[in-house]
Order: C-alpha cells, then structure tokens, then sequence
C-alpha cells in the first residue's frame, strides 16, 4: 500500500494535527510564527542573572557575552553541568564550589561580570573545591545562549494580525479594534 501525507482539511483536523505533534509529540511549536500570526514578535536574549525570569528586555544595562555552560547555586555550588558546555569540557561536576575565577575570589556578582567583560573562545582559570580537593580547571567560555524569551507588538501588524490578536486576548480586547458604527 502506498503512503501518502495527510493534508488537513478542516480547522477540525489542523487543530488534530496541532495536538498530534506539540502537545502529544515531542515536536517544539513554532512559536514565532504563531505569534507572529497574531502581530506579536516572539524575541530571544541572553539572561542577565539568576534572578532573570524574563517576560521583558533586558533593563538593568548588563550584558552576559559569555556563559560557564552550569547553573550556579548562591553559595557558588555547581548544581547542574550542561552536557557539552564550557564546564563539561573543562571537568568542572555538579557539587563542585567555585572558589576563585581568574585570580579573584569567586561571587555571584563577580563570576556575573566576569561574563560580561570576556568574550567567547577566552580561558579563565577556575580554582573550585570538589569534596575536599581543590582543583584547577582551565575553562574556555561559550558564547551565552539566547535562552529568555519576551514579547512585543508589531507596529506595522495588519488588519488580519490585529483581529487575530483581539481574538486571541478575548472579546474586551476584539471590541476595543473594532470601528465604531454609526
């Protein structure tokens, strides 16, 4: 028997497929261009600290340029290593302490602007505690991942988009784009 590729034909079996691949698959959704549909621009930054949830462009004027590639604890304990990040390749493990960073002694504040002033492809040299030994780690710095997202409105969205959008946000937001009648 011979396949063939389904095309949907009808809001009803796009909205199966949707469900298919993104809610019941393993499939990422292409979230830009849906939101994209609707007049809103999906937008991607670097963090810039822990604290940073995201939801806004960044507003406290840093820039991270580099990452560890590892999630740091405040009492500077590795908790998480990512697999093929500057820390993994260095040897740096989950439950290491950071001690120092390049010849300073190791803080939240210091290992963020340490980020800010390297540039990617730079080594630094990391003094860390892993159980009772201390170790030294030469670590060459990744570029930071543009892993926070916010959204804004399209300025130039059309008609179509901005119906969209009120359609999507509710009947308050859809009345308010709506022309008054005469």
């Amino acid at each position: 028997m011979e396949s063939r590729q389904l095309r949907p034909s009808s809001r009803a079996s796009t909205s199966a497929i949707f469900f298919a691949r993104y809610v019941r698959g393993t499939e990422d959704p292409p979230l830009a261009r849906l939101f994209a549909d609707c007049g809103v621009a999906l937008r991607l930054r670097a963090t810039t600290g822990a604290l940073d949830r995201g939801g806004k462009p960044a507003t406290n004027g840093r820039t991270v340029r580099c990452a560890l590639g590892a999630k740091v604890a405040g009492d500077l304990k590795l908790q998480h290593v990512y697999s093929g990040g500057s820390a993994e390749r260095a040897g740096l493990a989950p439950g290491d302490t950071l001690v120092s960073l390049d010849g300073l002694k190791a803080s939240s504040d210091g290992l963020a602007t340490l980020l800010e002033r390297h540039a990617p492809g730079e080594r630094i040299r990391v003094h860390a505690f892993r159980r009772d030994e201390l170790r030294t780690f030469d670590v060459q710095l990744d570029a930071a991942p543009l892993d926070t997202c916010y959204l804004t409105l399209i300025e130039d969205a059309t008609p179509q988009m901005v119906r969209c959008r009120a359609e999507w946000l509710g009947s308050k937001a859809l009345d308010a784009t709506r022309e008054p009648r005469d």
